[in-house]
């Protein structure tokens, strides 16, 4: 059976079971994976649990864009303490948290490193 021809409901279940939130690269293979074909990138838009991670690592636009793809779906977030405009952004949403991960301070060139690896996809509704 080619994968084209799959259930939605399995095809999110590979993606959830094959990229890893936690990983750095999650959202690099995410947006990849978007870009094989207008049926994956409908799937992946359309399936809320895929953009309920949030990170303090993200940039402004992959916060909007996980925020408005997630819906109302519950969020894990993580972050770090000292980083007040992740916090900014992410706590009106606070009644969403299912989850919620802290860690140290972390340093700000670090954090500014993560951020400029992240591809800049233009934010689509």
């Amino acid at each position: 059976m080619p994968i084209s021809s799959l259930p939605e409901e399995l095809f999110v279940q590979i993606i959830n079971g094959t990229l890893h939130r936690f990983d750095p690269a999650y959202w690099a293979q995410l947006q990849e994976t978007r870009l094989v074909c207008k049926r994956w990138n409908e799937i992946i838009e359309g399936n809320p649990s895929l953009w309920a991670f949030i990170s303090s690592h993200m940039n402004r636009i992959r916060i909007q864009e996980s925020l408005h793809f997630s819906g109302s779906h519950d969020l894990t977030v993580s972050a770090f303490v000292g980083n007040e405009e992740f916090w900014e952004r992410i706590l009106p949403h606070a009644s969403r948290w299912a989850d919620l991960v802290i860690n140290g301070v972390q340093h700000e060139e670090s954090m500014e490193k993560r951020q400029a690896a992240q591809p800049e996809a233009p934010y689509a509704t």
